[in-house]
C-alpha cells in the first residue's frame, strides 16, 4: 500500500466499502483483509491465509462470547420473580438471539 499515490489510496478506501479493491499489479484485496493485517506487498500467500484464518477465529470467539452474554442476561430476566410481561418477552428474545449468535 505504500506504493500508492494519494488519489489511489482514496480510491482504495472507497472501493473497499464495496467489498474489494484490485491493485495495479492485478492482486485483489478483500475488505476484511485489512482488518486481519494482511500486507499485499510483503506477505506471502501462506502468511496472508494464516492472518485471515486467525482473524476469523477471533471473530468467531467474540461471537460466541456475545451469544453467551445474551443468553445469560436473558435467563436472568426470565428468572426474576417480579418480571413484567415485557421483561419476559425480552428475556426470551435475548435467549433465542444469544443461542443463534453463539451457533453462527
Amino acid at each position: 500500500m505504500n506504493n500508492l499515490t494519494l488519489l489511489q489510496r482514496i480510491h482504495r478506501r472507497f472501493a473497499l466499502l464495496g467489498g474489494s479493491y484490485t491493485h495495479h499489479d492485478g492482486s485483489i484485496e478483500l475488505d476484511f483483509e485489512a482488518a486481519a493485517g494482511v500486507d499485499h506487498y510483503r506477505d506471502s500467500q501462506e502468511v496472508k491465509e494464516a492472518k485471515v484464518d486467525r482473524k476469523a477465529m477471533r471473530d468467531a470467539k467474540r461471537s460466541r462470547v456475545a451469544g453467551a452474554m445474551m443468553v445469560g442476561f436473558g435467563v436472568y430476566l426470565l428468572t426474576r420473580p417480579d418480571a413484567s410481561a415485557w421483561q419476559l418477552f425480552g428475556g426470551a428474545a435475548l435467549v433465542a438471539l444469544g443461542v443463534y449468535q453463539a451457533g453462527n
